[in-house]
């Protein structure tokens, strides 16, 4: 008999065992993440009450995934781009053998589906998904019905992406479809953070966090420091069976990833989603620039402006515990920004602009316009040459 079905027997026999707390309110699950015993804790949420041990916070207040590797390193979030300052994380450039703006489309593409295939990378966003099926079934009902009005937005709309397989008629039935999706062998990374983007932020609000209302004011002041653009009202428009026809959607025939629209299979369950690049159209300068402008003037792929998308994803990190600078910080980080770059809403660089900007400033928002203004902290080369500082 194999060590992983006698450690199964075991862990069957213990049943609600699984949910007594050390002396530090540890369950066997917090145990198995904080030692690094990935194996037995891929076992112990096989069963019931090692998935609901993933909801249960120990007396200092943390969910196991909260316990993942999370000492600080020099950091090494990247999203596929080179020679960055960690003085000023604004600032970076591609490498010198990609110069034109095809070629850095390509890049980021090839950076998201590397991102998105890689087997850690799967592995952290099915453990995060099933912590948040747990969390979803605590979710109080009137918070989840604001959730579900967003959700029914995008799908309406089809300006942000959702996925056919997604079923959001009730909390059970969308915890269920989530657990389902981090099971087999087909990669549904994709599916999944469609739901997950949105989620967190509600999940937080269910904690009683203040923040999600942070989160809100550095999402709202991407408008003012770093987004320059008309957007047509069609963007908004709902789509019917009736109207369809006239909006232009990202094509779906060749499953196709990113502004550079390079082939992968991990998208073939998106719904139809409005091709952004279409629907948005850059306004005159200003000063002082936007990010959206500097950006564009040092020849940085930029589409719309620093991602709302990826400031909503940056829930996970108060969510969690987890410290930006850490191993699985800095995986995350690489995470979200292929995401957006793969669903054709953002490029490397405006994700990775609203991630640095969102954890600059998400306990101290309202330095983000005096900072701006002043070109100081993060901003302090705005006004410069790409590469300066």
């Amino acid at each position: 008999q194999s060590f992983d079905n006698r450690f199964q027997e075991n862990i069957n026999w213990c049943g609600e065992r699984q949910l007594e707390p050390d002396h530090m309110g540890n369950t066997l699950v917090h145990l198995a993440i904080k030692t690094g015993s990935m194996r037995c804790l891929q076992l112990m949420i096989k069963t019931p009450q090692g998935l609901e041990a993933l909801s249960i916070k120990n007396f200092e207040g943390f969910y196991p995934l909260s316990l993942l590797p999370n000492k600080k390193n020099i950091p090494r979030f990247r999203a596929g781009l080179d020679n960055i300052d960690f003085q000023n994380r604004l600032v970076a450039c591609y490498p010198d053998y990609v110069t034109t703006m095809e070629e850095k489309y390509y890049h980021d593409a090839e950076f998201a589906k590397s991102t998105l295939e890689n087997p850690e990378n799967i592995a952290l966003v099915n453990l995060i998904t099933r912590t948040i099926s747990q969390l979803l079934l605590k979710m109080k009902d009137n918070i989840f019905s604001e959730y579900l009005k967003e959700v029914n937005l995008d799908l309406l709309r089809r300006n942000f992406p959702t996925s056919s397989l997604i079923d959001y008629s009730s909390k059970a039935s969308l915890s269920e479809t989530l657990k389902a999706l981090t099971g087999g062998n087909e990669n549904h990374i994709v599916d999944i953070m469609s739901v997950l983007w949105r989620l967190t932020v509600f999940l937080l609000e269910n904690e009683g966090s203040s923040d999600p209302d942070r989160l809100e004011y550095i999402y709202d002041s991407f408008n003012i420091i770093g987004r320059s653009h008309f957007i047509d009202h069609e963007w908004t428009q709902a789509v019917t069976n009736d109207n369809e026809s006239k909006f232009d959607f990202r094509p779906t025939d060749s499953i196709s990833l990113g502004e550079a629209k390079i082939k992968c299979s991990f998208l073939k369950n998106l719904n139809p989603l409005k091709n952004r690049s279409t629907y948005f159209s850059e306004c005159e300068s200003i000063s002082p620039p936007h990010l959206y402008q500097k950006n564009k003037s040092t020849g940085m792929p930029y589409l719309s402006g620093t991602s709302g998308i990826a400031n909503c994803m940056c829930a996970m990190y108060p969510l969690f515990s987890i410290e930006f600078d850490s191993k699985t910080g800095q995986q995350l980080a690489e995470i979200i920004s292929a995401f957006v770059i793969a669903t054709g809403l953002n490029t490397a660089k405006e994700a990775r602009d609203a991630i640095f900007i969102t954890h600059e400033y998400l306990k101290s928002p309202g330095k983000l316009m005096q900072d701006y203004e002043a070109y100081a902290g993060i901003f302090k080369s705005l006004h410069m040459p790409a590469g300066q500082t």
